[in-house]
């Protein structure tokens, strides 16, 4: 009886509410943020406002400096699926490439040393909007910025998203980039 009790399925007793990770190599992994190095003070800050965008369910990686230092490009996973609406699980971000993502530019300011928390970057405008450079595209990851620093490069896994075929075809896109992101693109 107590072998069978041994091998008997485990429950969850509810320690705390379950939390759905990335699966796959990312289990038991928190959602990632952003963060930015002064490198003279060597003092850390999260980059602020990500949480409006999509929802607030998103994970954040792959940021690089636009050429002017100014803004960042970063890439945005929305933790539910949205081009598999009756998925409710998340989907992995290792091995499927039918992931949605997107990237955006996120204008950076930065915070005064005795505006290093939230409060304090709100009531000086520092909070920021990101905005979306790949807007109609189901996939946009890995960006890069040409050497000198008039195109954006980056890759997309569109027929993967738009299909749910795994490792279906890639594409390489590249938008002109004059500092800012151009509306039109």
């Amino acid at each position: 009886a107590a072998a069978a009790a041994a091998a008997a399925p485990r429950t969850w007793k509810g320690v705390s509410a379950a939390v759905e990770d990335w699966g796959e190599l990312n289990t038991g992994k928190r959602s990632p943020s952003l963060y930015a190095l002064n490198t003279k003070t060597w003092q850390v800050h999260q980059i602020q406002g990500l949480g409006g965008l999509v929802n607030a369910d998103s994970s954040w990686g792959q940021p690089i400096w636009t050429p002017d230092g100014k803004g960042l490009i970063a890439v945005a996973w929305p933790h539910k699926a949205l081009n598999f609406p009756k998925t409710t699980r998340r989907l992995g971000i290792v091995h499927c490439y039918n992931r949605p993502c997107g990237s955006h530019y996120i204008p950076y300011h930065a915070p005064a040393a005795a505006a290093a928390d939230r409060a304090d970057q709100q009531q000086q405008g520092l909070e920021v909007s990101p905005v979306s450079i790949t807007e109609g595209l189901l996939s946009a990851l890995s960006p890069v910025f040409s050497p000198d620093g008039s195109k954006l490069v980056f890759i997309s896994q569109e027929a993967a998203a738009a299909s749910g075929v795994h490792a279906a075809t890639s594409s390489l896109y590249s938008l002109e980039w004059s500092g800012q992101p151009d509306s039109s693109q």
